[in-house]
């Protein structure tokens, strides 16, 4: 479920800070620098192959055996984001 806060994109601010390595007797120099990076969100929503899994399986199943495998896919640039459930 998505509330209103989800919708709003996480940004990141940070100060950095350069300093030089002035040898000796001198007077190190620095500058600094603000940054604010805004993550935008990835309007492609995941599908899956199937809305329905039905799957029978055995009494006698490990609790470790896997039961099923699959995968969604979404409009994303290929090499851009992989889902695997």
């Amino acid at each position: 479920m998505y509330t209103s806060a989800h919708l709003i994109p996480p940004m990141i601010q940070m100060t950095v800070r350069a300093q030089d390595n002035p040898g000796q007797n001198a007077v190190p120099r620095f500058d600094t620098a603000f940054v604010r990076i805004t993550v935008t969100r990835n309007p492609n929503t995941p599908q899956f192959r199937q809305s329905v899994y039905n799957i029978t399986i055995s009494e006698y199943m490990s609790v470790q055996d896997l039961v099923i495998n699959t995968d969604a896919t979404d409009a994303d640039p290929v090499g851009v984001s992989m889902a695997k459930h």
